[in-house]
This record gives structure tokens, sequence and C-alpha cells, in this order.
């Protein structure tokens, strides 16, 4: 996958902080004001959140595209291989539907809509 220029350079400026999760060439950035997580959940906050720029400074080094993403978690594809998607509240899934041209046949509700929707969430 080719990550865009403005990607590598946001990595850049921005160390260590959380990037989001979905496409990083997307046209459309959701940008949430709280995280979706619960804070008890230590071991996910870690996984999801703290290690985000971690995880998205690997994806562009070895050139990953969601195709190359496995089961485990990644923030490129996160939830790969589950069937339902938790983690998008209502109201995204409202606006990706009304303003994101999504393919034909695309079930919002099946995981692919990190591959497919064009966009990249932040939290």
């Amino acid at each position: 996958m080719i990550y865009s220029e403005e990607f590598k350079q946001l990595l850049t400026a921005h160390p260590y902080q959380y990037i989001g999760c979905g496409n990083p060439n997307a046209n459309i950035l959701i940008i949430g004001k709280e995280s979706a997580i619960s804070k008890e959940k230590i071991d996910q906050i870690h996984l999801e959140m703290d290690s985000n720029y971690y995880q998205w400074s690997k994806n562009v080094e070895k050139k990953l595209s969601p195709d190359d993403v496995g089961t485990e978690y990644n923030p490129l594809f996160p939830y790969k291989g589950q069937k339902y998607c938790v983690r998008i509240g209502k109201r995204e899934m409202h606006l990706l539907e009304n303003v994101v041209l999504l393919e034909p046949g695309i079930n919002i509700k099946i995981m692919e809509f990190y591959h497919k929707a064009h966009s990249l969430i932040r939290e």
C-alpha cells in the first residue's frame, strides 16, 4: 500500500500519539470526542490506543495494505474477521451511508467497513 506523504508527515510530527484506525488515505476523517473503550479494559486500551502510533509506524515501514492484515488487531483494518461492527456509532454509520458513496453490496455491519468505507476514525 502506498501511504500518502501527508500521513507520513503526521506520524513524524506527532510521535507516540494516537492516530486513529481505518484507511489512512481516506477523504473523510471522523473525530470522536472520547474513546469508545471502557476505562476498565486496560489491556484493550494498551492494544488499541497506547500502541497505535507504533502500529502505524510498522504498517508504513512494511507498506502493509488491509489485505496484508491478519486477524490480530491492526489499526489499518481493526477487528478483521469479526462479523459485527461494535465500535462504530449509529451517527457515524448514518454519516457514512449518506456522505460516502459506498460500493454496491457493502453491508455496513460487516467489518469490511474499515477496508472499503474510505474513512479514518479518530477518537
